[in-house]
């Protein structure tokens, strides 16, 4: 059974995902597009922030547009872990 919340915290909820996490997702994909590699506090973070991701992904039941959003950042952190690796050989 899903969990009845307030439609109203979850899109406050994945508001704030569009204004303070995307931003940050964006900058790692660039910097590993780039040819870059993380560092391991910024690999920490990746994961602290993809943590937050999935709890999103969980209450945007509620927004469909959302689950489609948050998808593609599941999937750029593939991206992301794939050629963070790549550049470290």
């Amino acid at each position: 059974m899903k969990n009845q919340q307030n439609p109203g915290i979850s899109q406050a909820i994945l508001q704030e995902f569009v204004d303070n996490e995307l931003p940050l997702i964006q900058r790692a994909l660039a910097e590993v597009k780039a040819g870059n590699t993380l560092s391991a506090g910024e690999v920490e973070v990746l994961y602290q922030h993809l943590d937050k991701i999935r709890h999103w992904y969980d209450v945007s039941w509620e927004i469909p547009q959302y689950k489609d959003l948050l998808a593609r950042v599941i999937e750029s952190y593939d991206e992301i872990a794939a050629l963070a690796l790549r550049n470290e050989g």
